[in-house]
């Protein structure tokens, strides 16, 4: 996916409605940042950093494409892949049931 917002929303599991609300957008502008057709340079500050709130990251990150490597992997992504390929198959595990509470706390905090 070419642009962050795209693979984040896709991450994300909500809904284009959930999104828009989240973020604070009308449905048809959140419906076109998240299917690729707006025009990323249309979209306000301001809108970009309540884009980047609902995706807990900032704004900086969502413009910064540059940080984003040939896999689709930002450097902490990287970084957390390296550490689970060196763990344990039991502390990979436990990784992954501890990304997934946190995940749903994320969820329902919103």
């Amino acid at each position: 996916m070419g642009n962050p917002i795209m693979r984040l929303f896709e991450e994300s599991g909500m809904s284009v409605q959930e999104f828009a609300s989240a973020a604070d957008l009308k449905y048809s502008t959140a419906y076109d940042i998240v299917h690729g057709k707006a025009n990323m340079e249309n979209i306000g500050a301001g809108a970009f950093v309540r884009i980047a709130r609902v995706f807990n990251t900032t704004a900086d990150a969502l413009l910064s494409s540059a940080d984003v490597d040939s896999d689709g992997l930002w450097p902490d992504e990287r970084e957390l892949l390296s550490l689970y390929r060196k763990m344990e198959q039991s502390e990979q595990s436990l990784l992954i049931e501890v990304a997934q509470r946190f995940s749903s706390l994320g969820r329902s905090v919103r």
